[in-house]
């Protein structure tokens, strides 16, 4: 999806691993396309999904190979990539989605299910966004 503006502005590839998670998944994009367009963004989703489901499901390779994915797209050429999660979804707009120019950013640490705690081994798995 393209902003309404133009101008120097991030192109963000959504990655998003996925297996057997409907429910979710459909919950995911009707927010997320919302969300998304109310922030003026130019993304993209990508759902990358086993082709066998007697594969185990490994987020991190499904990630890499949605990058890799993403890179071949030459009409968008993404400058940035968000590794997110189909079961998280922002709680208010004050979350923007974008990469910053040096660092890697981790969303998604501090969830209503744990109180909006820190909880240091599910920090790990959470959202994940950086620059290329």
């Amino acid at each position: 999806m393209k902003p309404h503006e133009t101008g120097k502005i991030q192109r963000i590839a959504i990655l998003v691993p996925y297996k057997n998670r409907l429910a979710n998944l459909q919950i995911f994009l009707l927010n997320m396309h919302e969300f998304l367009l109310r922030q003026n963004i130019h993304y993209g989703i990508y759902l990358i999904e086993p082709f066998d489901s007697n594969v185990p499901f490994n987020r991190g390779l499904l990630a890499n190979i949605g990058f890799l994915e993403a890179l071949k797209d030459k009409t968008n050429k993404w400058n940035c990539f968000f590794i997110h999660d189909v079961d998280l979804l922002p709680e208010n707009n004050f979350n923007f989605y974008k990469c910053d120019q040096k660092y890697p950013l981790q969303y998604g640490v501090l969830l209503s299910e744990f109180n909006y705690e820190l909880k240091v081994s599910f920090c790990i798995l959470s959202n994940l966004i950086m620059t290329y």
